[in-house]
């Protein structure tokens, strides 16, 4: 069995675990991190991967004449 450490439990220290068990479901993995949640400053600080919800994207098509 393989056995697999991952430091840091913020949004990429677990995709990269779940990654790891998703390639490789024999592994176990430990996640080593000072602080999990709810212990820790922001559930979702560093979980945003794209413009707020909130904001509304338009496509512009720019054409010559």
């Amino acid at each position: 069995m393989v056995q697999i450490a991952v430091v840091g439990a913020g949004v990429i220290g677990l995709s990269t675990a779940y990654n790891i068990l998703t390639e490789l479901p024999n592994a176990e993995v430990t996640v080593i991190a000072e602080k999990f949640s709810p212990n820790t400053t922001s559930d979702v600080a560093a979980g945003i991967w794209a413009p707020h919800a909130g904001i509304i994207l338009t496509h512009h098509t720019i054409s010559s004449t």
